[in-house]
């Protein structure tokens, strides 16, 4: 879940890479802990794999259509927002996106999902992937 580096003045291990971007960055759904598994980092993109994925993003920034996060946690399919149970403007269209999508893989596989927003359907989360693509870059269908 964390990242291997080293954090100074600690004896814990890692940043939770999904609490290191932008959006929300340092709010409820993270920690400023260390030893947490939610630890987001000292900063905004201080490890090399958030900042790595954001400027590969923002080097495409306006040819980037969908982003999806793959997080091996349950089966879910998650939209912006993660940082606030207020639903984005374009929240209609990520839902009916998400809607055909889980369609499509229970048709498929027969894996049921759940799916929607992030912080209503799961918890609260700030400085994940889905909101810095969404608010950030302008990438309507960011999922995890």
């Amino acid at each position: 879940r964390k990242t291997r580096i080293v954090n100074n003045g600690s004896a814990c291990i890692g940043v939770d890479v999904n609490r290191n971007f932008l959006a929300g960055f340092g709010g409820t759904g993270s920690s400023g802990d260390p030893c947490s598994n939610t630890f987001r980092g000292n900063v905004a993109f201080s490890e090399k794999e958030s900042s790595a994925l954001r400027d590969l993003i923002a080097a495409d920034r306006g040819r980037v259509k969908t982003a999806v996060s793959m997080h091996s946690y349950s089966q879910m399919f998650l939209s912006a927002y993660g940082y606030t149970t207020d639903l984005p403007p374009e929240y209609p269209e990520m839902f009916r996106a998400m809607e055909i999508a889980v369609g499509a893989l229970t048709a498929t596989y027969g894996t049921k999902y759940t799916y929607g927003n992030t912080a209503v359907t799961i918890y609260i989360a700030s400085g994940v992937t889905t909101d810095h693509y969404y608010e950030n870059e302008g990438i309507v269908h960011s999922y995890t």
